[in-house]
């Protein structure tokens, strides 16, 4: 196997980097030795101790996360997903830092608070030494992020990548910088047809995360997916099996959109936000149309997206009377009870066509449901989730 494709860093850009996030942090601690120990500045001083110990935490594990999940740091483009929908930080919070990465993120806050609060005892500097690192220190690190501008962001450390796309992200105008997302759309319009003589329904299960090596017909699915195992057997003319299928994008505010339009990633952003959803197709032949999703649509854009004009039934996250339960979504089992009120209150010969969107696989991974009294232990995280998925399944299709 070659690793040639393996982007390796350029030391020196690291060592830069390195040397930057070094200088960066160590005039935050001469600013805290700066401020005199007395009065109420005491209060300053705890509180900028929590503040700055809060902050680093959250940028040192936070972009290791994002480095595990997507293989790269924090970028402009994430930073215009928090700016478009403030809500996506808090729950990113709530799902990764203060539940499935807890054992790093508290240690970590630690570190840094016991290190910069003001009862430790400390070595005292002459003020005009100190004084004098306080302002050459900044116009140092100035100079080696500058250097940094043009370099891949893999030479680069974690902090100081951080800051680099905080500078990329507010050096773009804020017009130019919503263009590259979801937004309100002007579509191509679809004329009416005449309606489909056979009786004829559509139902589209976008799974999260659905790798496709689980997906191996009459091998792993047996004690994986038990239900979509017999639905298989029971009905294998039913069943067609794309053995090079491939995802569209790793990302949901990508994937999904791309997969309701037909329109690829590579493709322009103004022909995505032109061409027809799967439901304005289907409204066309008189089809009863619904979207049901267990994730939030309301960051980067996709409420907006998916409602000019969206279908007759519109249930994501948001409008789900359920707790958050994995990343930013509800239980998989609560909200596919949306899709079957759906679908039995349409009027007998009434076609539709539904899109069902599950987000149990979505990292970290849902793990326990209320609506199943006993879920088995599977040897990964993913596999349990995979159970839950496979628990909606005789809903779907009943």
């Amino acid at each position: 196997m070659s690793w040639d494709w393996v982007v390796r860093p350029d030391l020196r850009y690291y060592v830069a980097s390195l040397t930057a996030s070094v200088l960066l942090w160590y005039w935050v601690h001469l600013v805290f030795l700066a401020i005199p120990r007395s009065g109420k500045l005491v209060l300053v001083h705890c509180l900028g101790a929590l503040c700055c110990s809060t902050a680093i935490t959250i940028i040192l594990v936070g972009n290791s996360i994002l480095f595990i999940e997507l293989g790269d740091f924090l970028s402009p483009d994430m930073l215009v997903l928090i700016e478009k929908g403030a809500s996506f930080i808090t729950e990113y919070l709530h799902a990764y830092l203060l539940r499935e990465y807890i054992i790093y993120t508290l240690p970590c806050f630690l570190l840094f608070a016991w290190l910069w609060w003001p009862h430790r005892r400390v070595r005292r500097i002459r003020l005009a030494h100190l004084y004098a690192l306080l302002f050459t220190i900044p116009v140092i690190d100035a100079m080696l992020i500058v250097a940094l501008q043009h370099n891949g962001r893999q030479s680069v450390a974690i902090d100081i990548a951080s800051i680099s796309a905080l500078r990329d992200c507010l050096g773009v105008p804020a017009e130019n910088r919503s263009l590259s997302y979801l937004r309100t759309s002007q579509r191509i319009r679809v004329e009416q047809v005449p309606p489909v003589q056979v009786p004829t329904n559509v139902l589209l299960i976008i799974n999260e995360s659905w790798e496709a090596i689980e997906y191996k017909l009459f091998e792993s699915l047996r004690t994986r997916m038990p239900f979509l195992e017999h639905w298989q057997d029971s009905e294998p003319h039913t069943f067609m099996h794309f053995p090079y299928a491939f995802a569209n994008s790793n990302a949901t505010v990508i994937s999904v959109p791309s997969i309701l339009t037909g329109v690829a990633p590579h493709q322009s952003n103004a022909m995505l936000h032109t061409m027809p959803l799967l439901w304005d197709w289907a409204r066309a032949s008189n089809f009863a149309t619904c979207l049901v999703s267990s994730h939030r649509f309301s960051w980067g854009g996709m409420t907006r997206f998916f409602s000019t004009p969206g279908p007759d039934v519109y249930v994501t996250a948001e409008s789900i009377n359920a707790p958050l339960v994995n990343d930013m979504g509800v239980d998989d089992l609560e909200s596919v009870e949306y899709l079957c009120r759906f679908i039995s209150n349409l009027p007998a010969k009434r076609q539709f066509c539904a899109v069902y969107n599950t987000n149990a696989l979505h990292a970290p991974g849902q793990q326990k449901s209320d609506r199943i009294d006993y879920l088995p232990e599977r040897n990964s995280r993913y596999e349990r989730a995979l159970l839950i998925v496979d628990g909606g399944y005789p809903l779907d299709s009943g």
